[in-house]
């Protein structure tokens, strides 16, 4: 891809973008970009990849999956993006023919010369470029210019092995991590810092100036980290949903940053811990196609969710768990799932010739009016099991029942 092409690919993506600047500053905060019609069809709910991880548990958990596809050298792409060579191109023609998976640009077109593998995603798609809500329409322009000026003093100050912030855009050139300038990385880390500023994530920002003073290549990967990982998605104009990975987050010691974090239904541990179980596939393209293919995505986004709420509700201090002890949580949140027993002792325990008469089967009223038995006929005609199954479910958290309720759809009880 020469100059001319990307600059013109990148005039274009700069017209459209103003059009949402605009809207901001003009007061339409429900306004996105890119415009979702810009998109192959595109279904909701969206999500978007996070990078590094396997993008295979990501996809069946969403309508439509975004892979934010970032300059970066081919001998590094696959790995970068979660995927394996050979499936880059089947992932094209499996966006193009369902929308599962959709494609955006993470930073200037012009970042991408020379990278001419990628070339039929600018052609036959067309990427729309992501972009990231100004921080000049959220904080006081004084405010702003503060947080800025202190980043720009921070990163000229020599750190105790005498590199300087700066020399993280040397350091990653030369082991051919990335394509950006030097400007983009100092304004994209100048926006990071800003925003952890702006927020009072005082913990947060004491930790990379803490790593500034030890060694400043650390702390701009350290910020690069929490920015690609969190504050991207908190400032992402498309308003996309999230995915995060438990051992990044904890990595970067942000964890306990809940508020920052937002919604944790999506985390990457969860994903694969799923299509683990629905799947004696090894992870890849085709037992990812397997899982779309065989379970609604709708009621793997309801799993994958009650999955969370098991953890968090049997062990709410992950800060300390490691992956495997994550795992293990899993195991046991997911085993848990089971009314069996609960239901063979209520089904002996309510006789139905009690239940034709008394208090627990008075029309409209009662127990079994509650659970949705009504009527004499209509006691008579269900069987024990099937009232000791919904009594049972009065009894344990919604979570519970939602994964139950999803083993037994599709006869998975006994995995």
């Amino acid at each position: 891809m020469d100059k001319e092409f990307l600059e013109n690919y990148h005039a274009k993506e700069l017209e459209e973008s103003g059009k949402f600047i605009y809207n901001i500053y003009d007061g339409k905060l429900n306004s996105t970009y890119p415009d979702r019609k810009r998109f192959h069809k595109l279904n909701e709910p969206v999500g978007k990849a996070i990078p590094i991880e396997s993008i295979w548990p990501q996809i069946p958990l969403f309508g439509s999956l975004i892979i934010e596809i970032y300059p970066v050298p081919e001998k590094l792409f696959y790995q970068f993006h979660g995927m394996e060579k050979q499936d880059f191109e089947k992932l094209i023609d499996f966006s193009k023919e369902t929308g599962k998976v959709q494609f955006m640009l993470n930073g200037n077109p012009e970042s991408f010369r020379g990278l001419d593998f990628l070339l039929p995603l600018f052609e036959e798609i067309r990427l729309p470029m992501s972009y990231s809500i100004p921080l000049a329409s959220i904080f006081e322009y004084n405010e702003l210019k503060e947080y800025v000026n202190e980043f720009n003093t921070l990163i000229n100050l020599p750190s105790k092995n005498g590199r300087t912030f700066k020399d993280v855009y040397a350091h990653d050139t030369t082991l051919g991590l990335i394509n950006y300038n030097l400007d983009e990385l100092l304004n994209e880390s100048r926006t990071y810092y800003a925003f952890l500023k702006g927020y009072k994530y005082n913990n947060l920002v004491d930790y990379f100036e803490d790593l500034l003073i030890i060694d400043s290549i650390k702390a701009a990967q350290y910020l690069a980290g929490i920015g690609k990982l969190i504050i991207d998605q908190r400032l992402d104009a498309f308003k996309s949903d999230r995915i995060f990975s438990f051992g990044a987050l904890k990595e970067l010691n942000c964890l306990n940053s809940f508020d920052l974090i937002g919604k944790q239904n999506n985390i990457h541990e969860i994903g694969k811990f799923l299509v683990n179980k629905l799947t004696f596939m090894p992870e890849g393209f085709d037992a990812c196609k397997y899982v779309i293919d065989r379970y609604k995505q709708e009621d793997l986004y309801k799993v994958s969710a009650s999955l969370h709420k098991g953890i968090n509700d049997s062990d709410i201090d992950l800060i300390n768990k490691t992956k495997t002890e994550l795992s293990d949580i899993l195991e046991n949140v997911w085993a848990d799932a089971t009314l069996e027993k609960r239901i063979v002792g209520l089904k002996y325990g309510i006789p139905l010739a009690m239940a034709s008469v008394g208090y627990l089967a008075l029309e409209g009223v009662g127990l079994l009016a509650g659970l949705g038995i009504t009527g004499v006929s209509e006691i008579i005609a269900v069987n024990q099991e099937s009232i000791g199954e919904k009594l049972a479910k009065i009894t344990v958290p919604d979570h519970v029942i939602n994964i139950y309720d999803f083993k037994r759809k599709y006869n998975i009880e006994k995995q």
